[in-house]
């Protein structure tokens, strides 16, 4: 699958994005270009992705799919955040314009896990909003996941959300320490030992209930490949593996860079956390017990 890249033009604001800072040259700013830049890729029967930044931000986007159907392609996927697909005009523009697929991104089960991952108020209504209005036109959907210390217990949760919302495929992958998420690694990578067992859930339920997988860059069956964009790079799952972290050597998640390792506070007194913790030192959330005695200054 050929890649088009629109621009770094977003609506959401994800705490783990890895494009932060990076240079837009290679990005088409305006209509003309955009289309340029598809036909230079489109053959007969070729499949193309247009990817961002969030491709539905860009003007020339609609125009640019129809040259491309034009041209000859088989198969066009748009990679969103949904966003603009709960405007049931747009989204069926994008059908009529000739969209296939869609790769939608969804950081969270619940609007506040949502959110706080996209620190946009709103954007897990929109988004679950446009995966309806998109299935309700016949779209081909897959839901991309980026794996963090925040969703990563609920990924679960995630797969049997994608897969009641009528999508096809599932996405998994961990967040990378660049952009946005280099700046604040500590609060947005998860380590292999904190994740581990909450993916390989994850994967075997997705694979019970049917969901085609991309998982940290492997691909579980071949009819993947239509629903994600850039899996031409990925390889396939190595049979038996769920997941592949299990083998030693193997672990594909890692801490960030070298040089990075984890800071680590000194140690506080009973005093110092009481300040910190008041709630926890009173006893008001303790269920039926009596609160702890206080701590002596």
């Amino acid at each position: 699958m050929e890649l088009i890249s629109t621009s770094f033009q977003c609506n959401n604001h994800c705490i783990f994005c890895a494009q932060k800072g990076l240079s837009a040259e290679k990005f088409a700013k305006d209509e003309n270009t955009l289309i340029q830049k598809t036909l230079e890729v489109v053959g007969r029967d070729s499949k193309i992705a247009f990817v961002g930044g969030e491709p539905t931000l860009h003007p020339g986007l609609m125009v640019a799919v129809s040259a491309a159907k034009e041209a000859g392609a088989s198969h066009v996927l748009v990679q969103t955040n949904g966003r603009r697909l709960a405007y049931e005009s747009f989204a069926r523009s994008l059908k009529d314009a000739g969209v296939s697929a869609l790769d939608i991104s969804l950081q969270g089960s619940t609007p506040t896990m949502h959110d706080y991952h996209t620190q946009v108020s709103g954007s897990w209504a929109q988004t679950i909003l446009g995966i309806k209005r998109a299935r309700e036109l016949g779209f081909t959907i897959g839901v991309s996941t980026v794996i963090t210390r925040s969703n990563f217990r609920h990924l679960t949760e995630i797969a049997r959300l994608a897969h009641h919302l009528g999508a096809k495929g599932f996405h998994l992958n961990l967040a990378l320490p660049y952009g946005e998420a280099g700046k604040s690694w500590a609060r947005v990578i998860p380590s292999a030992e904190m994740a581990g067992s909450h993916l390989e859930e994850a994967v075997n339920l997705s694979k019970n209930l049917g969901l085609s997988l991309l998982v940290l860059g492997r691909v579980f069956s071949e009819d993947t490949r239509d629903l994600f964009a850039g899996i031409g790079l990925y390889q396939p799952a190595e049979k038996g593996t769920v997941p592949f972290f299990q083998k030693k050597g193997t672990v594909p998640f890692s801490r960030p860079k070298p040089g990075l390792g984890e800071r680590r506070g000194a140690p506080k007194t009973g005093a110092e956390l009481q300040k910190l913790f008041p709630a926890i030192f009173t006893g008001a959330e303790l269920p039926g017990g009596k609160p702890p005695s206080p701590v002596k200054k």
